[in-house]
């Protein structure tokens, strides 16, 4: 114990002439399964140095989580302490506080953007959706340009993008996920997982418009949302594949061949959102040359438009 309490005695010297280290409040997480009675000796002395606040001792020692995240460099310090003095199980346990302290951080994020929704909240407009059939559990009625000057500061911020489509019952939360989900970090399946989660046709627009179009493999996408039993996913199915047909026609014959076997099955649908997807990429499509041209203006001809 006397190399520990050494190591500690030097650890103390650089830290305590940190700043603001008595402002470091930390608690503990995620017992130690072994040398137990080093481990709670070393991290009853880390407890003495630092001062901690909220500090539980149970059955078994445990690592350290940060609360304050203005004092997060603290931590680092705090890691090289525990890697200096080979407590067991070191980077097991240092990688779990570091994501704990990730999804803290996104956490912070996600209660100030909800908070910042009020700033640009819009009665009128929630009231208007409400009578169009737009129904959010939560809707401050913010504008479209508005969540787009607020996504900007977060763009690229995965965590939080999913963070933010986990809010379901909030419609600006998850539209300004739409926005900030980095579409190359977004795979077909989770894609997918999105538009099936889709609540209304405003939510799957934005999606459609703002990232699937954008993902690798979004005529793969096109595909399998084109299955869907879900009306609302196969009205984005046709609004993906005429959008990624208008930035490369060259799309495969198989996507071309669903989309045609699907439309014609329902080009008489009561759906006026389904349908006006359909009209639209088929009109789309008869406007081009070749095969697929050709069949588009069939199946809207037979259908009557």
């Amino acid at each position: 114990m006397s190399g520990i309490r050494t190591t500690l005695e030097t650890c103390n010297y650089i830290i305590l002439r940190s700043k603001d280290v008595n402002d470091l409040a930390l608690t503990f997480v995620a017992p130690l399964q072994s040398e137990q009675d080093i481990n709670f000796s070393v991290i009853h002395t880390i407890c003495k140095i630092f001062e901690f606040q909220n500090v539980h001792f149970g059955d078994a020692t445990y690592v350290f989580l940060p609360h304050s995240l203005a004092k997060l460099q603290y931590f680092d310090k705090v890691a090289k302490i525990l890697s200096i003095i080979n407590v067991s199980n070191y980077n097991k346990y240092i990688n779990f506080v570091r994501r704990k302290i990730k999804e803290m951080e996104t956490s912070e994020k996600v209660k100030q953007i909800k908070r910042s929704f009020r700033l640009f909240m819009n009665g009128v407009t929630a009231a208007s959706m409400r009578k169009k059939g737009l129904e959010y559990k939560i809707n401050w009625g913010v504008s479209q340009m508005d969540l787009r000057r607020m996504a900007e500061q977060y763009k690229g911020d995965k965590a939080l993008a999913e963070a933010l489509w986990e809010e379901k019952n909030i419609r600006e939360c998850r539209l300004l996920a739409t926005l900030i989900m980095p579409a190359d970090e977004m795979d077909v399946e989770q894609a997918l997982k999105w538009a099936e989660d889709a609540s209304t046709i405003e939510l799957m627009e934005s999606a459609v418009f703002n990232l699937f179009q954008h993902i690798d493999n979004a005529a793969s996408l096109a595909d399998k949302m084109l299955a869907s039993t879900d009306e609302n996913v196969r009205t984005g199915a046709y609004n993906l594949a005429c959008r990624i047909m208008k930035r490369n026609y060259q799309q495969p014959d198989s996507l071309f061949k669903h989309l045609f076997e699907q439309a014609s099955n329902e080009m008489h649908t009561q759906n006026r959102a389904l349908l006006h997807a359909i009209i639209n990429c088929l009109t789309f499509i008869s406007a081009e040359e070749g095969e697929h041209a050709q069949m588009a203006d069939k199946i809207l001809e037979e259908a009557g438009y």
